[in-house]
């Protein structure tokens, strides 16, 4: 369209225009590839997967049995130790 409007064969406002439908064109694509971002999230939610374990991020992962070894016998974080 640039080209043509170089040569005379369009005007300003075909530019125009056909700039603006590539803006929305480009806008419309970021907006798809946040929504399968999130519905992958989603996905992995809904499957159990969204799990530190799972996604394999360095943190020390949560083990319920140490926890309760660590807190038998305590009221409201008192005694024990």
């Amino acid at each position: 369209v640039e080209q043509e409007a170089a040569v005379g064969a369009r005007t300003v406002l075909d530019v125009l225009d056909a700039e603006q439908e590539l803006f929305e064109a480009r806008v419309n694509l970021v907006r798809a590839e946040s929504q399968a971002a999130t519905a992958t999230f989603q996905l992995l939610r809904v499957a159990g997967l969204m799990t530190a374990e799972a996604l394999g991020l360095p943190t020390e992962l949560y083990d319920p049995v140490a926890h309760y070894e660590e807190t038998r016998g305590k009221w409201f974080g008192f005694g024990g130790d």
